[in-house]
């Protein structure tokens, strides 16, 4: 790693480093900078790990855009001219195939950047430029940087469930399952912005259950600002904490926890506005605050309502749709089937591995999410029943990306997950750890029990004893006296 390279590596790691310190709670602040070490450390081994195996070098679509957008926006910025189709700038085509502009991307032509790339998600794009051009980083020094970004994921399941209430073990053991996660590693060790969106997703929960538990003004601001930039990373998840967080202060204000419900409203109105100000960098002045979120909104629903053959039309979508409108049942059962189990794990030992398939990479996390799935579920059951607006963030956050992800594309598959885990960790630490303690209060009740009728048996026997003993005896008196009788009568 060549210097500028390595003091852009550790001026993202001081970033993580600040945020650790602003969203764990007081006291628990050396422990979450611990975990944040640990977690560094190891997401550079899964990184390195995963790249030595065959099937990494069937290398994901996504990557290779990613790769190609970062480095047109790197050369524009040293003041070159960049030919938009070589680094498939599908916007700045579509403007050019409407005969408003050449096919290179001038340095007089001033397009905000979501016209560039054509999607409102330019966040991950411009981060690996800024490598590229401040750094002069080649391509893998920029896919071991999302290791800065998954050593946050242990300090979020860690943070998360001592928010809600749990132990302190208990929060070890969900920042110990974000520790182990290889799915994040898995996405870490591509040029993928699964864990950039993963550290800003859970840092937003993580100040939003503060802001819920603690009503603090100066949190409301954080969480503004990590909402703005997740909605120029992923929307679909910044919408979706938009609404499961009107849904959450709704409930806080039948609940009259008007503090936190007011600072809560406040976040929300401030990300808002930031929103539609950075979608339109680097050209801000126009900026249309009000409606620039919803814009994002309805172009997906355009994309959700083309079809077969439209321009632009999506064909994940497209295969979904139609899979959907032949059998609507199978089309279900399949969804929820790819959504809990998908890649099958089990299809390694049945079929065996063919080495090239990227997917089996993702085999050894699945196994830990399988195991996972019965804790999580116990939470969700027993969660409904109590009245913690903290829980009913995760799970409207949980049930709004649920529902988009089979909306849009049939399924919420792994790769789209792995953003959430860390939260997800943390119900499936509840659940199992609730699970063990019953069943260690049905096992401790079964001894006692045991225990009092070993005594009762012990009890009686001892009377039984006694009983005896005192026949005897009245025995012994009764032929004492017969012969006192007897012995008289002869004399």
């Amino acid at each position: 790693m060549n210097p500028k390279a390595f003091l852009m590596f550790l001026t993202c790691l001081a970033l993580v480093g600040v945020c650790v310190c602003l969203i764990a709670p007081p006291g628990e602040k050396r422990r979450a900078m611990w975990l944040a070490g640990l977690g560094l450390i190891l997401a550079l081994g899964k990184i390195w790990l995963f790249q030595q195996a065959p099937q990494w070098q069937d290398t994901n679509p996504d990557s290779i855009t990613y790769d190609l957008k970062a480095r047109a926006f790197a050369l524009r910025w040293q003041g070159e001219t960049v030919l938009a189709e070589d680094y498939r700038l599908r916007g700045f085509l579509a403007w050019h195939q409407a005969g408003h502009v050449e096919p290179e991307w001038k340095q007089e032509d001033a397009f905000a950047w979501k016209s560039v790339i054509g999607s409102n998600e330019w966040l991950y794009t411009v981060y690996v430029a800024l490598w590229y051009w401040l750094a002069e980083a080649s391509q893998n020094e920029v896919i071991f940087s999302n290791a800065i970004w998954a050593a946050f994921f242990p300090v979020s399941a860690f943070v998360i469930a001592l928010l809600l209430g749990t132990s302190r073990n208990v929060a070890y053991f969900a920042a110990a399952l974000a520790l182990a996660d290889p799915m994040a590693g898995v996405n870490a060790s591509c040029l993928l912005k699964d864990t950039l969106i993963g550290f800003l997703a859970m840092a937003c929960l993580c100040v939003a259950i503060r802001i819920i538990r603690e009503g603090n003004w100066w949190l409301a601001l954080c969480l503004g600002v990590f909402l703005a930039y997740l909605s120029i990373g992923r929307y679909g998840a910044f919408f979706g904490f938009l609404c499961a967080s009107v849904l959450v202060v709704a409930y806080m204000v039948y609940r009259r926890q008007i503090k936190p419900a007011t600072v809560f409203a406040f976040s929300m109105l401030m990300a808002w506005c930031l929103s539609g100000l950075l979608i339109y960098m680097p050209y801000v002045t126009r900026a249309d605050f009000a409606h620039t979120p919803t814009q994002s909104l309805s172009g997906s629903i355009r994309v959700f309502q083309r079809e077969e053959g439209d321009r632009g039309a999506a064909k994940t979508t497209v295969s979904w749709k139609k899979d959907f409108a032949n059998n609507p049942v199978i089309a279900v059962v399949k969804s929820v089937a790819h959504t809990l189990f998908a890649p099958y794990p089990w299809v390694a030992i049945s079929s065996g591995l063919t080495w090239n398939s990227f997917n089996e990479l993702y085999y050894p996390g699945m196994i830990l999410w399988i195991f996972c799935l019965p804790g999580i579920f116990l939470t969700l059951w027993h969660g409904v029943r109590k009245h913690d607006p903290v829980f009913w963030l995760l799970t409207f956050f949980f049930a709004s990306q649920l529902a988009a992800y089979t909306i849009w594309l049939g399924e919420w598959s792994t790769r789209q997950r792995v953003f959430v885990l860390p939260a997800f960790f943390v119900f499936a630490a509840i659940g199992w750890t609730g699970l063990y303690r019953r069943r260690r209060e049905l096992r401790m009740m079964s001894l006692e029990h045991g225990s009092r009728t070993i005594s009762s048996i012990d009890g009686g026997v001892k009377r039984d004893k006694l009983e005896a003993k005192g026949s005897i005896e009245l025995c012994r008196g009764i032929l004492a006296i017969q012969d006192v009788v007897t012995q008289k009568q002869f004399e």
